[in-house]
């Protein structure tokens, strides 16, 4: 008998009743985001951290990415203790860009854990995007993931410099688990078919996809990173498109276009 087995990458299973939907999320401050950040990381003994340059929803660095990091590393109240925070950032933002000469750090595929074992600190990474009247938030460090919305003051208007409801992608598609955008759940999910090639040929192996889910949770398109033959490729392009999905949203509770990886491992049993 011919199988084929999904393992959707970042698509988490269907909730149970008891799990709560992503909604709306509550304003809160730096120090306040920070604080529960560093909570979740004293539970993995995490000593010391530094905080990387946020990336917009293009991930580009740009000034205003560099003070918000500024920002949460200097929040008010010491929110990160007992934690240690790498207090000298422009170190960090020259190892950055030392990184970016493929001669050196450049061919190293993550260059925040590399600078990381060069400070001798857990990198903190940030991403952030347009919300209403503020903007939303990722912060991720150690495999601890925590999103919020920061409300906008005439100071972060000063620093940010651009219209705010420009901080969205160049394609109007968000990158899921990014700038404060929660992932898309999939709920309909059918396993696409063996080719009668790929079977013949008894091809098997995984095959890399990223795929974009509107914001009514459509499988619209589907772009391959990684092919696999045999008309298996093509076998999975078909069936996302009859994929549904609970969509991914946006801090303040509303359903966004979004871009998923999804990895598909056909195997024959």
């Amino acid at each position: 008998m011919v199988h084929a087995i999904v393992i959707a990458a970042l698509l988490p299973f269907p909730a149970s009743p008891l799990q709560q939907e992503p909604g709306p999320a509550s304003v809160q401050t730096f120090a306040a985001l920070a604080h529960q950040l560093s909570s979740e990381l004293q539970k993995k003994s995490v000593k010391r951290v530094f905080i990387m340059d946020f990336e917009d929803p293009n991930r580009k660095v740009t000034p205003f990415g560099a003070w918000l990091a500024d920002q949460f590393s200097s929040a008010p109240g010491n929110p990160w203790a007992p934690i240690e925070v790498e207090e000298d950032r422009s170190s960090v933002a020259a190892l950055v860009a030392l990184s970016s000469d493929p001669g050196t750090l450049g061919a190293i595929e993550d260059k925040a854990t590399m600078i990381g074992r060069l400070v001798g600190a857990m990198p903190v990474t940030g991403s952030y995007s347009a919300a209403e009247n503020g903007i939303g938030v990722t912060l991720s460090a150690g495999g601890v993931e925590v999103i919020g919305k920061i409300a906008m003051t005439d100071e972060m208007k000063s620093h940010l410099m651009v219209p705010l409801d420009s901080l969205v992608p160049s394609d109007g598609i968000f990158e899921a688990g990014r700038g404060g955008i929660s992932v898309p759940r999939c709920e309909y999910c059918p396993n696409p078919q063996y080719s009668d090639k790929a079977t013949k040929r008894r091809i098997q192996g995984g095959i890399s996809l990223l795929v974009v889910v509107s914001a009514e949770g459509r499988g619209t398109a589907a772009s391959i990173v990684k092919e696999l033959g045999g008309g298996l490729d093509e076998a999975a392009v078909a069936i996302i498109r009859t994929w549904r999905f609970k969509p991914g949203v946006n801090v303040d509770g509303r359903p966004v276009a979004t871009r998923v990886p999804v990895d598909i491992e056909f195997r024959l049993f």
